[in-house]
């Protein structure tokens, strides 16, 4: 009996993390897709992804519990740089398109990736880790992004809706 509890448990949890992976992907790839359009009026699908799989990762990083704000976001800049670099370069060999094109840009390597975006892409992978934790206390319960949070400065109390919503169960 006690096996059949804990693999009944064990595939709870399970589906648990597929729900919450396929919303941390859906939530990157909404948003990056937004800040395409704002900034540059269209966007590829596959900017979405890139953002979705960028979100996914920096969650990752983010539930590391030793790794600070800002080495969270100085990897994920380092992370979606190379992300830019490879992706950018496989799509540029398969398709001869150019989604996004840093020519122009300072010390750029091959129109693929510049520092000035790099830094750009360090910032947004500290709101990332952020909202990465709110989401994840939000949506789910999670308690150690509910203490990440806290150390943040965020917020100085528990919700009160999770009391509401616990009184009328």
């Amino acid at each position: 009996m006690k096996s059949f509890q804990h693999e009944h448990k064990g595939r709870h949890f399970c589906l648990l993390c597929i729900l919450q992976t396929l919303c941390l992907l859906l939530f990157g790839f909404c948003v990056y897709m937004g800040i395409e359009y704002a900034f540059r009026g269209y966007s590829y699908y596959t900017m979405g992804l890139f953002g979705a799989a960028a979100f996914f990762l920096i969650g990752k990083i983010n539930d590391r519990d030793n790794i600070g704000l800002l080495w969270q976001g100085l990897i994920g800049g380092c992370l979606i740089t190379l992300m830019e670099l490879i992706g950018g370069s496989i799509i540029l060999a398969d398709t001869g398109m150019r989604m996004w094109d840093y020519s122009d840009r300072w010390m750029n390597y091959r129109g693929l990736i510049c520092p000035l975006f790099s830094l750009c892409w360090c910032l947004l992978s500290v709101i990332a880790a952020v909202l990465d934790d709110v989401l994840k206390w939000i949506l789910f319960a999670d308690a150690d992004a509910y203490i990440r949070i806290k150390t943040y400065g965020l917020i100085r109390a528990k919700p009160f809706w999770r009391e509401r919503w616990k009184k009328k169960r």
